[in-house]
């Protein structure tokens, strides 16, 4: 098998970059999704047998107990997620940012040098 070995452009690098963090966000949500299809699933078994005429009052108030359990832990799973999602999209806007100033601070850079007088000798 044969490896290229060409660098790759800067902007390919940061295109693959971008790929593969869009993967692992990909990634991400599908397990959340099978978390929460899971955790939705149990929820459904648990309200139907609570709706069961014929369990117990006793049954009944421990079965809710584990309905309350598992949507709060749902709950909790979601919160995960969202703050997740939320720090992937403040690293982008983090790192958009540093690009930037990078950028600005190039360019003022470029344009100070652009601006010294060509008659002046620097020592």
């Amino acid at each position: 098998m044969t490896i290229n070995q060409t660098p790759q452009s800067p902007m390919q690098s940061q295109h693959d970059a971008r790929v593969a963090l869009l993967e692992r966000i990909v990634d991400s949500a599908l397990i959340a999704g099978h978390r929460h299809v899971e955790q939705f699933a149990r929820l459904a078994a648990l309200a139907r047998a609570i709706t069961n005429e014929h369990i117990s009052s006793e049954d009944r108030t421990t079965l809710i107990g584990i309905l309350e359990n598992i949507a709060h832990h749902a709950e909790l799973d979601a919160t995960l997620d969202i703050e997740f999602i939320g720090g992937v999209r403040a690293g982008q806007v983090i790192g958009r940012l540093v690009r930037m100033a990078g950028r600005r601070s190039d360019a003022q850079n470029a344009s100070a040098g652009l601006a010294t007088d060509v008659n002046v000798t620097k020592h």
